[in-house]
């Protein structure tokens, strides 16, 4: 779903590989973890140092251990700087 780049033009690595969940009730799991690294080894430029991120209507699971954690809060907070051209 996600894959964040170090350089638009010309990417020498992937800094990050995600996966959204917009689930009503269920959050981001281990399971759903578990996908998101088998995945990574398939997108180009990644390693498994290659962080993983997950964004999730519903929260995280204690068990889903992602790097990065996203929720509504988050990407509003993200789109509302994003338009007042803050970064």
């Amino acid at each position: 779903d996600l894959v964040g780049h170090d350089d638009e033009e010309r990417p020498k690595s992937a800094e990050f590989v995600g996966s959204i969940k917009w689930r009503d009730t269920a959050p981001f799991s281990r399971e759903d973890v578990a996908e998101l690294a088998a995945v990574r080894a398939r997108v180009p430029l990644t390693t498994n140092a290659t962080l993983l991120a997950g964004v999730s209507r519903s929260g995280f699971s204690p068990q889903a251990k992602l790097d990065i954690k996203l929720g509504p809060d988050e990407l509003l907070r993200a789109w509302a700087l994003r338009a007042s051209g803050t970064r």
